[in-house]
């Protein structure tokens, strides 16, 4: 789960974006834990958080223009075999989005193969949405009016995703 906070919710009303690292694979990541670090010859410098031998920029991601996302497995019943996986939609928003209507825009740009919510934070911008994708479509859900924090979990929260879920 990942948990974000921004404004009256932190001492400074700075943005912090932390994520719990709570999934089946936890030991073998635990194992060999590594930052790797990108310099693409086009868009922004980014890096992610892995485990040696793994490129896997959708669990946990960072650029330079203060984007982080990090991505939640979730089961639908709506999923594809020819989109994008979470690891080449992890590159693609790290590598090009500089602000959160970029990450949304990114994620809505072609199909995503499975089910995951991602959420993606703003430092510069200081705030937060989580993209709650599967095969057929990206909803955004965004905090409440004045609410300085979002969660993003394994669960689907907005109406539109909700519909097929498997629980």
């Amino acid at each position: 789960s990942t948990f974000i906070a921004w404004g009256a919710a932190t001492r400074g009303g700075s943005l912090l974006h932390g994520r719990n690292f709570d999934f089946p694979g936890i030991g073998v990541w635990d194992a060999a834990p590594t930052i790797v670090f990108c310099s693409p010859d086009e868009g922004l410098r980014y890096g992610y958080v892995g485990t040696a031998g793994a490129d896997v920029p959708g669990v946990t991601a960072f650029n330079e223009a203060g984007i982080v996302l990090s991505a939640h497995t979730r089961l639908h019943r709506r999923v594809r075999f020819d989109g994008r996986t979470i690891l080449d939609l992890g590159h693609r928003i790290a590598q090009h989005a500089r602000c959160l209507d970029d990450a949304i825009r990114i994620a809505r740009s072609a199909p995503i193969s499975s089910s995951w919510g991602l959420a993606v934070s703003s430092g510069r911008e200081r705030r937060a949405v989580v993209l709650e994708a599967h095969g057929s479509d990206v909803a955004v859900v965004e905090p409440g009016t004045g609410t300085p924090w979002l969660t993003c979990t394994n669960r689907y929260r907005h109406e539109r995703t909700q519909a097929e879920e498997v629980l």
